[in-house]
């Protein structure tokens, strides 16, 4: 190449009948880039969509206005090409109306109890026992699509799994056996939250069912919707982008800009092996590699993904009507950006980056790991609008990741989910997971259905890491705000901003310690010069966990330090020089007094710390410089 290939793509919608796939040979090359870009003289977005039109409907039951359509799933005798509505064999997941995302329909909570009670001939628990008084779900047996039926269920934790019906008699609801088995490992989930995905259930305005034995789909209409004019969209198309390269020729220098993805259709839950969460976007699934839960794990996809991808930009783009996680950069993903996306009504997580089996956390070719990506200057919101379990931003093992000056709100879980392994795996290996930073993030109105998690939540080791200038509040479930979960080791929380406006949750930093094995322990890590509330506290901290010189702050009147946090956290906020030491005396001699301009205030290490102490200043962005002046002060008999 002697220049860069720029494809302009005009205003409109692109049908994806089949993945847009990428491989080492659609690269840029010659230092030159492969640019898909909206056309500067678009004056509404290319969208590229995998999703169908639904057409033709026609009331069928008028006391209860449901409409119902003809649709065709997985008839071999027709194709994408020649019939519109043709659905994989599992169907879809997702109805969007008028462009939003329409309720499948579903019964409320049990008002009677639903009991994880019902076994087998040698006493194991295979599934419910249906109470017979129910107003919800009664006769339940004389459904007419048992197997369409899903139970979503509620742990009381971080886990929300949806299990699928193999069979009812009488009171006795046998699951499938896949998804079942694989929701009881590790924490089972049973408790009932709701049941869906019946016709019986179709009884509220908004809601739909789509009925694979016999090719109907029904709809209730909103009342302020006329059928007529409505459109009705479903995802077709499983992967709406594939990039992926090899180990010895990696995909690279391309960009995407300023285009919308949307409408994907992820349909394996519908199978017999059901969503048996585990956490933060990653499932149980049967795996040859063991029985163990690490050998189990699943991380879900994306509508859009690339591995052995370097040099990859996605920007100013739109992902929305997504069927799981947004977009997604696995395994030897380096030196990637994804800078200023909007993510909303997302299934999943918005964004994941790096991955979650041992191949992963020490892989034994360098190629394969995943470094220096940056993620900056995103909107996230309605994430895990389905999978309730998943947070905005996920980031598995990773090191020198950048999460920086995003802006996350309306999440059912956690904004930014950081790391894996609860510190077991960190004992099979030297991991590459380090050096990662969390900085300038603004998050708020979070954990609104889920709890367990936290603003920023980390697990395992990561040396070096960082969590700085980030602003939360709104926190609506437990843990807390910065959680340092299960194995978390070497980060440094500083210069945060937590506020308990509008949360119940007075809990700003937690560290999970006091555990058996003691590798499950968070440890090594530090938390100074943050603001936090007051009413609010820390806990768990001790042994190698130091909490100190934190600031407690009245009547949210925050100091000019944290205010200043505060106006620059989230999409296009300024960079905060950053100072971090080796240790501070207290709040009032942290590392943030050495470089706020005030000659009067200055840091100074913890009262008998060891030597040598250190001071590091983090400018945030590359500046020449030319000339550095410091200032020492004489040691006095206070220590400081």
């Amino acid at each position: 190449m002697t220049g860069d290939i720029i494809v302009n793509l005009l205003g409109g919608t692109y049908e994806l009948k089949t993945t847009f796939q990428l491989t080492a040979q659609d690269s840029g090359t010659n230092g030159f880039e492969v640019i898909y870009q909206r056309d500067p003289g678009a004056t509404t977005p290319p969208i590229l969509s995998g999703g169908k039109k639904i057409t033709g409907f026609n009331v069928f039951d008028s006391n209860k206005k449901i409409y119902r359509a003809k649709v065709v799933v997985d008839d071999p005798t027709t194709s994408a090409d020649d019939n519109i509505y043709d659905l994989p064999a599992l169907g879809t997941r997702q109805l969007y109306v008028n462009g939003v995302r329409a309720t499948r329909a579903r019964g409320g909570a049990p008002d009677k109890a639903i009991s994880a009670d019902f076994k087998d001939t040698n006493g194991n628990v295979i599934g419910y026992t249906l109470p017979t008084d129910s107003e919800i779900y009664k006769n339940m047996a004389s459904w007419g699509n048992v197997g369409d039926i899903e139970v979503v269920a509620d742990s009381g934790n971080w886990k929300r799994p949806r299990y699928s019906v193999a069979s009812i008699d009488g009171t006795k609801m046998t699951m499938d056996a896949e998804g079942w088995d694989l929701g009881g490992f590790h924490y089972p989930a049973r408790n009932v939250a709701w049941i869906e995905n019946a016709y019986e259930l179709l009884d509220t305005p908004g809601e739909w069912y789509l009925d694979g034995r016999y090719d109907w789909l029904y709809y209730i209409p909103q009342n302020d919707q006329e059928i007529s004019t409505a459109t009705f969209t479903v995802g077709r198309t499983v992967k709406l982008v594939d990039g992926a390269g090899t180990t010895t020729a990696p995909l690279h220098n391309v960009q995407f800009d300023g285009l919308t993805f949307s409408y994907d259709n992820w349909v394996e839950p519908n199978s017999e092996g059901g969503y048996p969460d585990f956490q933060g976007g990653a499932i149980f699934r049967y795996s040859p590699n063991g029985d163990d839960w690490d050998d189990r794990n699943y991380q879900t996809p994306a509508g859009v993904s690339f591995s052995l991808a370097t040099n990859i930009v996605v920007k100013n783009s739109t992902f929305t009507h997504m069927a799981n996680a947004g977009l997604a950069f696995g395994r030897g993903s380096q030196n990637n950006i994804i800078d200023h996306n909007t993510f909303t009504d997302i299934s999943g997580n918005g964004i994941n980056l790096g991955g979650i089996l041992k191949a992963d956390h020490h892989p034994t070719d360098p190629v394969n790991i995943v470094k220096n990506n940056v993620i900056s200057n995103n909107t996230l919101t309605r994430v895990g609008a389905e999978y309730r379990d998943n947070p905005a931003i996920f980031v598995g093992y990773a090191q020198g990741t950048d999460v920086q000056h995003n802006t996350m709100h309306d999440l059912p879980y956690t904004g930014i989910s950081m790391g894996w392994g609860w510190g077991y795996i960190d004992t099979m290996g030297t991991p590459v997971a380090k050096a990662n930073v969390v900085r300038g993030n603004l998050i708020y109105d979070f954990m609104k259905t889920v709890p367990d998690g936290g603003a920023i939540y980390t697990l395992g080791s990561q040396a070096g890491s960082y969590i700085v200038n980030n602003y939360s509040y709104g926190n609506k479930n437990v843990f807390g705000y910065l959680y340092r979960d299960n194995g978390t080791a070497g980060f440094y929380d500083t210069n945060n901003v937590i506020s308990n406006q509008d949360s119940p949750i007075n809990v700003w930093y937690r560290t999970n310690v006091g555990n058996n094995p003691a590798y499950f322990d968070a440890h090594d890590n530090r938390a100074d010069g943050n603001y936090f509330s007051s009413g609010m506290q820390n806990a768990g901290a001790g042994g190698s966990n130091v909490v100190s010189a934190n600031t407690l702050v009245d009547n949210f009147a925050w100091p000019e330090g944290a205010q200043e946090v505060i106006d620059n956290a989230g999409v296009n906020g300024t960079h905060i020089p950053v100072a971090t030491a080796s240790s501070s005396y207290s709040a009032s001699y942290n590392a943030a007094k050495a470089v706020d301009g005030d000659a009067g205030s200055r840091w100074a290490q913890a009262s008998g710390a060891a030597d040598p102490s250190w001071l590091k200043v983090d400018l945030g962005d590359q500046y020449q410089i030319s000339s550095v002046n410091t200032s020492a002060y004489l040691l006095t008999g206070l220590g400081v």
